[in-house]
């Protein structure tokens, strides 16, 4: 099995802060990244579900996902859920995301498990 990392990624109020959450093996030597802005897909991607509005629902879906060898975006799960319909929103947009550069050990990309919080406020 190949090794697979870990790190949190927080994006709130328009800031992306990056902290290692925790390592199943030794981290990485190159952490992955988004080859985009991050806080701007997420501001331009997620759509607040129409149902979701009108119950005024609000919360913090934190979604688990893995970063590929190749960049791709893979394994989306919810880890806190907050309603069927803010849920399945947060991982439509994790799903789509555009490809991330990959990790990389001694010279070799490899796989990495993000935790994304995903905000829904109503203004």
């Amino acid at each position: 099995m190949k090794p697979l990392f870990m790190l949190l990624l927080c994006c709130a109020t328009g800031t992306v802060n990056c902290q290692p959450l925790s390592f199943k093996q030794t981290p990485p030597d190159v952490m992955p990244k988004p080859d985009f802005d991050l806080t701007a897909y997420m501001q331009t991607h997620v759509q607040y579900p129409e149902k979701a509005r009108r119950k005024h629902l609000e919360g913090k879906v934190d979604v688990s996902f893995v970063v590929n060898e190749d960049g791709t975006v893979g394994k989306v799960e919810v880890l806190k859920q907050v309603s069927p319909e803010l849920d399945r929103e947060a991982v439509r947009v994790v799903s789509e995301m555009p490809h991330w550069m990959p990790g990389r050990k001694d010279g070799k990309p490899v796989r990495v498990r993000y935790t994304l919080p995903v905000n829904f406020k109503l203004n």
